[in-house]
């Protein structure tokens, strides 16, 4: 598979690379470390929306006039996160179990840490990663394991973060932009989060049910005790985007499968339909408990 990107990649000239919609750092240090290992080549990379303040960093505002040869999504699991896209989708880099294969050439590999550790190793068989491509590579891997604390690190990821470490990147610096640095507004959402923490099967179930856009997903499994975090917050009239999480040996992606959704055993998500917050949550319960 990567064999055969590799040669649609040396044989295109004008690419288009698209994140996924509330861009995260992992969609974005996948896009514009591919863009910076395509030197020489005309590379775009297009965002629908701005990411948040932390990921700015990440960021770089392209010319959107640009008539692509060939155009790849990265990190988005259905072609719904890429928005109003009419144009269909040359390739497909993702690491998500669930969301379909909408690509012509669909490189998927739920076993990866993040798309940005697929994305290294199509750059690594093409050309000398340098310290530009690592930072952004290095904070794709970094954003989608916690800063390395999540279950899906294995041995491989922490080789991969070395080799992209060797370049010089400050590792420390980009994992405080990442995760250590607030902002008041995010610590205002993180106080709301807190403050309206619900538990359920003796606290094995922890459900922050809030109207308020930050990174509050790990928040829930962080408290001892839970099993299974979730998050539930409005995204359109009468939808709700859930967040799952869980502990080893419980699979999310099932749970966020019954409400049309999916992902990663142990992260997943879904969207949903309710009247308000609280048929929401009553409705995430009931897909949870089966």
């Amino acid at each position: 598979m990567i064999e055969k990107i590799i040669e649609i990649l040396n044989s295109s000239d004008n690419i288009l690379i698209l994140t996924h919609l509330r861009p995260d750092g992992d969609t974005l240090g996948s896009a514009y470390g591919l863009k910076y290992a395509l030197e020489g080549k005309n590379v775009k990379v297009f965002c629908h929306e701005l990411p948040k303040e932390r990921l700015m960093f990440l960021y770089e505002e392209d010319d959107k006039t640009f008539d692509p040869q060939l155009i790849i999504a990265v990190d988005a699991a259905e072609l719904s996160l890429l928005g109003k896209i009419t144009s269909p989708i040359d390739i497909k880099i993702d690491h998500h179990l669930n969301g379909g294969e909408y690509a012509k050439l669909n490189y998927i590999d739920p076993e990866a840490s993040s798309c940005g550790e697929m994305i290294f190793k199509i750059c690594k068989r093409m050309w000398k990663i340098n310290r530009k491509i690592s930072e952004y590579l290095y904070a794709a891997i970094c954003y989608d394991t916690g800063n390395f604390r999540y279950r899906n690190v294995i041995a491989e990821t922490h080789r991969i973060a070395a080799e992209l470490i060797d370049t010089g990147i400050d590792s420390a610096e980009i994992g405080n932009r990442l995760f250590s640095l607030k902002t008041q507004s995010e610590l205002e959402v993180i106080r709301l989060a807190y403050d309206n923490l619900h538990y359920y099967n003796n606290g094995k179930i922890a459900v922050i049910n809030i109207n308020a856009d930050g990174d509050i997903n790990a928040i829930p499994l962080d408290i001892q005790g839970v099993e299974i975090g979730i998050t539930i917050r409005p995204d359109e009239p009468h939808k709700f985007r859930v967040s799952m999480r869980s502990i080893e040996g419980i699979d999310v992606s099932a749970i966020c499968a019954r409400l049309g959704g999916g992902g990663h055993v142990k992260a997943a998500g879904a969207t949903i339909e309710a009247d308000s917050p609280e048929s929401a949550e009553r409705i995430v319960m009931e897909a949870v408990y089966g």
